[in-house]
């Protein structure tokens, strides 16, 4: 029980409480004393335990999805953790520092510049990661002050991504038995992509056995 309940129990509950704390040669065992009369804090949560208890505290951002859908959704906030975790260590919450975090930004900034990763793969990292936390502070009360603003990359410009030539469609896609060599179910994903727009990862989840 914590200290502002224990303070509020009936005398005779508080002294049955002074009374059950140990005692050698009539000194009482600090230890159990901290923790009968509510003046030992609970362990904090490091950034692991923090994301274990976010899929029960976020259990509401997945009504409705389906297995493959929630394992998409929760694969880039286990991956910030991991990451998170790799470059500062498994911290506690309350733990974690500004420093900590521009560490992590540093990691980040090292792979855009020599890795070829966009600003924007790393400002995911940073909002997962963020949102984790943040939702675990609020969530559970904890009344911290975690340092996770003002991270962000910007964005440089975009590369457009070129179209296929018409030449190349006609040599490739629409020549005669260019797709013979695939199965029925991946001729028609494909030429539903095609005709739709819609990407792998959607086709995959009507057809996970063709991919």
């Amino acid at each position: 029980m914590p200290l502002d309940q224990v303070v509020k129990l009936p005398i005779n509950s508080l002294l049955e409480r002074i009374e059950a704390i140990a005692n050698r040669n009539q000194t009482p065992d600090p230890v159990d004393a901290a923790a009968v009369l509510g003046t030992k804090k609970p362990p904090a949560l490091t950034v692991t335990q923090a994301l274990e208890a976010y899929w029960t505290l976020a259990k509401d951002r997945t009504f409705g999805k389906s297995d493959d859908q929630k394992r998409r959704w929760e694969n880039p906030r286990k991956k910030a953790v991991r990451n998170f975790v790799s470059i500062v260590g498994d911290k506690p919450m309350n733990e974690i520092t500004a420093d900590d975090m521009l560490e992590f930004r540093s990691y980040w900034q090292e792979r855009i510049e020599t890795g070829g990763l966009t600003a924007n793969s790393a400002n995911k990292d940073l909002i997962h990661l963020g949102e984790v936390l943040k939702t675990v502070n609020k969530m559970k009360r904890l009344g911290q002050d975690l340092p996770l603003d003002g991270l962000a990359f910007k964005d440089g410009e975009k590369s457009e991504r070129p179209p296929f030539s018409d030449d190349w469609i006609r040599k490739k896609l629409l020549a005669p038995d260019a797709l013979m060599s695939l199965n029925a179910e991946a001729r028609a994903i494909l030429l539903g992509m095609i005709n739709t727009g819609y990407r792998p990862s959607e086709a995959a989840c009507a057809a996970p056995d063709q991919f």
